[in-house]
């Protein structure tokens, strides 16, 4: 993930085009998300597929919220930063429940987590 070596380990704060590269991670992660669970609602995907893919993501959208919280952010950047966090820990746990909900849970998890990436891709082009 850019976030990680874009200003990790380096003392300087996150920078716009970073925070922009994580917001658009976060997106990705999040659509990816509630087309698995769109497909897992109407009977399209195994509930393997399920498990394993959607663990999958949901580690990853936790390790993007990690690394939103340890970097530093600009004060410019600072409350999109937390806002992008918070989103991130949300579609990281929306994607943890998606295995064991029911059809109508994973329709509702599509949704929210399409909205999450739409709201994900608002923060990457906001500007500063």
């Amino acid at each position: 993930m850019a976030l990680g070596t874009a200003a990790c380990g380096q003392g300087r704060a996150l920078s716009p085009a970073a925070f922009s590269q994580a917001a658009k991670s976060v997106q990705s992660l999040a659509a990816e998300g509630a087309l698995v669970a769109q497909d897992a609602s109407a009977g399209r995907s195994t509930a393997a597929y399920v498990r394993v893919h959607g663990a999958a993501l949901s580690e990853a959208a936790s390790k993007s919220a990690a690394a939103l919280r340890a970097e530093k952010s600009a004060p410019a950047l600072a409350q999109r930063a937390r806002t992008l966090r918070a989103l991130a820990t949300r579609i990281a746990a929306d994607l943890k429940r998606l295995e064991h909900a029911s059809s109508a849970e994973q329709r509702r998890l599509a949704h929210e987590l399409a909205s999450a990436a739409a709201r994900s891709t608002k923060l990457a082009k906001e500007q500063t």
